[in-house]
């Protein structure tokens, strides 16, 4: 949630927030543009990257932040960086 409210005060124009759970993603919609329920709504991470790409008009994310410690979030977050 840190690097979520830094990237909004820093102006980062379209902030996208990948997690779980659905409390949390609540809190995040208060700064992020979109968010993505890992759980509840998109479960696989190849439809995840597709998400990112399809919000950024197939650009993709300029920075990826991982924060969940979680070692195969990482290469799904290099597929998502342009």
């Amino acid at each position: 949630m840190a690097h979520l409210i830094f990237a909004k005060i820093i102006g980062a124009g379209q902030i996208i927030v990948i997690g779980r759970p659905k409390y949390r993603l609540e809190i995040a919609k208060v700064w992020a543009t979109s968010v993505i329920n890992i759980i509840d709504e998109v479960t696989d991470p190849q439809d995840r990257v597709e998400e990112v790409l399809k919000l950024t008009d197939k650009r993709g994310a300029d920075i990826v932040i991982e924060a969940t410690g979680y070692p195969e979030a990482i290469n799904e977050g290099l597929e998502m960086l342009s």
